[in-house]
């Protein structure tokens, strides 16, 4: 079973998978990114924990995947139902990471991932949405999604 997180972006531009991957190399030297245009794959200490998709309006995916982030917000609650709705609206970028099935459980790997999330609230605009748990931006959770 793979795990899905999305980090909508709002503002216009390509996302620099450059100088993400100096970031997290940055934070840990055992980082390690490979990637294209399109997205890639993280490494921590040579076991892949993340695969990474950029999908744009137009690419094919983009429309379903905000159809189906659409779907499920209907069912969210919480004091951000305004902003997730805006930037439902506006997003620009669906950054995508697939999480492993094996690195998908509340065990603390995830927290490997915490990084790639620090990068874009720093550069990006956009909130953060994890499946079955729902909406945060830097702060934390703003709108649950079941």
């Amino acid at each position: 079973m793979t795990y899905h997180m999305r980090f909508l972006i709002t503002d216009p531009g390509p996302v620099d998978l450059a100088d993400l991957a100096k970031f997290l190399r940055g934070v840990n030297r055992k980082y390690q990114f490979e990637f294209d245009s399109e997205g890639g794959t993280v490494s921590l200490g040579g076991d892949e924990i993340a695969a990474i998709e950029i999908y744009t309006p137009g690419d094919g995916t983009f429309d379903d995947e905000l159809a189906m982030l659409e779907d499920s917000a209907s069912e969210g609650s919480g004091a951000g139902e305004a902003r997730v709705a805006d930037a439902l609206a506006t997003v620009q970028t669906l950054f995508t990471v697939k999480v492993p099935g094996s690195a998908s459980r509340r065990d603390g790997s995830r927290d490997n991932l915490d990084p790639i999330w620090e990068w874009l609230f720093a550069n990006r605009k956009g909130l953060l949405q994890v499946d079955s748990e729902g909406y945060s931006d830097e702060q934390g959770m703003i709108f649950e999604v079941p």
